[in-house]
């Protein structure tokens, strides 16, 4: 049923981006949207790794700052004493996007983001989230690639599982 929804999130977005995304070569300042889906993964730490497939959905005065919220799906490996457990659970997040260098064929952006878990996760953490990104424009569409490097802090709020740092790459997709 999660997987449902987010998909159905998804898709019910996707005709909302193509009247709603930033110009990047626009020269006026105006309000924009963009959706960038994206997938991740981690090295391991502790025991543990991470999978994350996310849902960003940038708003902001076409410039350098946009606002960032965020769905996510994270799946988490868990292997202690030959031992392997899983964790699943969907996450909402909040947060900041800049752009500090851009020119007009692509742009670098640091992105800082903190939410939680919901529902009836597995694991209930609270995350801590940045990432730095290289965007290439993709050929003459407005539409851009992303390939990211970041570091996740989860704070476990459930017992018998720690706290864990993640370093991770992510791929997305702007819209």
């Amino acid at each position: 049923m999660k997987h449902f929804f987010i998909l159905s999130v998804f898709l019910a977005m996707l005709p909302m981006s193509g009247n709603a995304q930033c110009n990047p070569n626009a020269t006026t300042k105006y309000l924009c949207l963009g959706i960038e889906p994206n997938i991740g993964a981690s090295f391991g730490n502790k025991g543990m790794r991470m999978n994350n497939y996310a849902l960003d959905l940038y708003l902001g005065i076409q410039g350098r700052l946009n606002i960032v919220g965020s769905v996510e799906q994270t799946y988490n490996y868990y292997k202690m004493d030959d031992v392997k457990t899983y964790f699943s659970n969907t996450g909402l997040a909040g947060g900041l996007a800049y752009q500090f260098v851009k020119n007009a064929k692509s742009h670098w952006q640091m992105k800082a983001k903190m939410g939680s878990t919901i529902g009836h996760a597995d694991w209930k953490n609270t995350f801590y989230d940045v990432s730095v990104s290289f965007v290439p424009q993709i050929g003459k569409s407005s539409s851009n690639g992303s390939l990211s490097l970041g570091y996740r802090y989860a704070h476990s709020r459930t017992e018998d599982i720690g706290h864990h740092n993640f370093i991770y790459f992510a791929l997305g997709f702007g819209l």
